[in-house]
């Protein structure tokens, strides 16, 4: 089914990085070294293995259905909600008229992975993630390969994106030219299936073979190491994960302390309190990135 054949790659688009602009930042309360951020109701940035090291441009959805095609970033049509003001457990809703995806975000307390539970609502309709991968810190010089999982590497730093459902196809390209967007925009669907990508500025995209599930997504010195992370997560399940996430910060926010006030002050302040912890260094706790 899959080619394994490298991607073209001829006047490919220089790397940007996304926009600044962000619904929230989330990471977990543990010896998890991930954090993340959304904008237009993706992930648009995960850094690791610290606050000042970012390793993904975004990681988005493109919804596939009788009437045409989507990708959710651009149709912002969203709206984010969480369990309460100071846990930063991110639940996404994106409803369009072909279809409702209900996204649910959190990354593994144990591990150094972000899983994401994903559904599908609507007729007739596929899913697929988009991935673009700025490994140390940079869109230049990434690699990228697409099979049973998505992979990309550059020097000390891998990812390996996995799903519990699995990829019925998958496919690495050059930005601007073989990337998946590309794909789409050209095809109206998903026709391409590079097996490599290598030496650029690169993205992947996977079609995901069930419309309910869970996505993880794994960083390691290797591919071999963020493979297994993912994995692990996986196997751990994302309700049991979910519920460490939760403990560790109801736990902490036990700890809170607001002077009584109205509610919209309380609630702000709770924020504010969280936008800092999200922020505290792990190696050296006390530590808060300027940013």
């Amino acid at each position: 089914m899959r080619e394994q054949n490298e991607a073209p790659r001829g006047q490919f688009s220089a790397p940007t990085w996304t926009s600044s602009a962000k619904d929230l930042v989330t990471t977990a309360l543990g010896t998890s070294r991930v954090w993340v951020t959304l904008g237009y109701g993706i992930v648009n940035e995960i850094y690791w293995p610290a606050t000042g090291n970012p390793q993904i441009r975004d990681l988005g959805f493109i919804v596939w259905g009788p009437n045409g095609w989507h990708e959710v970033k651009r149709v912002a049509r969203y709206e984010i909600t969480v369990p309460d003001h100071h846990i930063p457990l991110p639940r996404i809703v994106h409803e369009h008229a072909d279809y409702r995806l209900e996204l649910e975000l959190v990354p593994d307390p144990q591990r150094d992975v972000v899983l994401i539970s994903f559904r599908l609502l609507g007729e007739g309709l596929r899913l697929y993630p988009l991935l673009a991968p700025h490994l140390g810190n940079s869109g230049m010089h990434n690699n990228a390969s697409a099979g049973e999982e998505l992979f990309a590497w550059k020097g000390d730093a891998a990812l390996c994106l996995t799903s519990d459902c699995g990829f019925s196809r998958a496919s690495a390209g050059h930005v601007g030219v073989s990337d998946g967007w590309q794909d789409f925009a050209q095809n109206g669907q998903m026709r391409w299936t590079y097996g490599t990508a290598l030496d650029g500025n690169v993205a992947l995209l996977g079609e995901l073979a069930a419309n309910e599930g869970t996505l993880a997504l794994g960083f390691s010195e290797t591919r071999e190491g963020a493979l297994t992370l993912a994995r692990s997560s996986l196997s751990v399940g994302f309700p049991c994960v979910r519920d460490c996430f939760v403990e560790g910060w109801q736990e902490w926010g036990k700890n809170l302390q607001i002077q009584s006030t109205s509610a919209t002050v309380e609630r702000e302040a709770h924020i504010s309190a969280v936008v800092l912890k999200v922020h505290e260094d792990r190696t050296y706790p006390g530590s808060i990135v300027a940013s």
